[in-house]
């Protein structure tokens, strides 16, 4: 089974589509595979676009359901229990979901609600928003700003921290 990596809008096939090999044509040099119960031709130098469907990360699943989903949650993968991670993986599922592992890393995902601050520089990219609130919500923005927080409580970059650089947010 193969899932499509990156979208490809002419054949209105998206990352994350799971789909079923259905021909293999070695003299034309085509795969076809279905997705959705429509047949797509694939060049064999486009076959890149595809990737093995057996397993796919919670992070390449955003988006997307499946009838069943199987999460691994070991100590062992300590830096991955966070409850955002778990919340993502279990809603991914349509009718099953299976936790695999140990109910102590069940139990420390779930209470791990701390992730890495985002540096999105999101109130500099719209435009300093900041600047054109009236004079009424100038208390409430100088309270988040030094409590570290921007406007609606998104996190604000600082000169020299990650992100101030220019680099996008993860």
């Amino acid at each position: 089974m193969p899932a499509q990596a990156p979208h490809d809008a002419s054949k209105e096939v998206y990352n994350g589509d799971i789909g079923q090999v259905v021909d293999v044509d070695p003299e034309a040099g085509e795969l076809t595979a279905r997705f959705e119960g429509r047949d797509h031709v694939y060049g064999f130098g486009e076959l890149d676009t595809l990737v093995p469907a057996y397993a796919a990360t919670v992070h390449k699943s955003q988006g997307s359901e499946y009838p069943a989903v199987v999460i691994p949650v070991l100590t062992q993968h300590y830096a991955m229990l966070r409850r955002n991670l778990l919340y993502t993986g279990v809603t991914r599922g349509k009718r099953l979901v299976v936790l695999v592992g140990q109910k102590k890393a069940v139990a420390i995902a779930v209470r791990n609600v701390s992730g890495r601050r985002r540096w999105s520089k999101l109130d500099e990219r719209l435009g300093g928003s900041a600047s054109r609130r009236t004079a009424d919500d100038a208390g409430e923005i100088c309270r988040t700003r030094r409590s570290g927080l921007g406007p609606a409580g998104m996190g604000e970059a600082r000169s020299g921290s990650p992100g101030a650089a220019g680099r996008p947010a993860r």
